[in-house]
């Protein structure tokens, strides 16, 4: 990286479409505008970040969804993390309608930090993910 990049600054959509290409999420992922997320992650929207990368799934076989946010203020991190938890466990408890992705969620939902990054990942390479989210640090 050039030097007059600060070191703490990683390019989360970067990151986002590196996770997405490399390890086959669903194609169907999509970038939430306000609107659906405040409907899947409600509060999220009200918590002043850097960057915030939300790719939803809309599909009712809902096989993987990711979360990547960067905090204002660090403060804010487990806030965070307590939203992005509620929506891993409103899936499981019956969001995910379907056996197959309720136990996708069940089993294969991260919720990690380091600093004022967090993500929230759902997908059988979550934890594959999070070490190459945990090594952007």
């Amino acid at each position: 990286a050039p030097p007059s990049q600060e070191p703490s600054g990683v390019d989360l959509a970067a990151f986002a479409q590196n996770v997405i290409s490399t390890y086959e999420l669903p194609s169907f992922l999509s970038l939430a505008d306000s609107t659906l997320m405040d409907g899947f992650f409600p509060g999220l929207s009200a918590i002043t970040s850097e960057q915030c990368l939300v790719y939803i799934n809309q599909m009712s076989m809902n096989m993987g969804e990711l979360v990547l946010v960067q905090v204002s203020s660090s403060s804010d991190v487990d806030a965070v993390k307590a939203i992005l938890q509620a929506r891993i466990d409103s899936m499981i408890q019956g969001g995910a309608w379907y056996p197959e992705p309720t136990e996708w969620w069940t089993n294969y939902s991260r919720v990690v930090s380091s600093g004022n990054y967090v993500m929230m990942v759902v997908d059988d390479d979550c934890d594959a993910i999070v070490s190459d989210f945990n090594a952007l640090f």
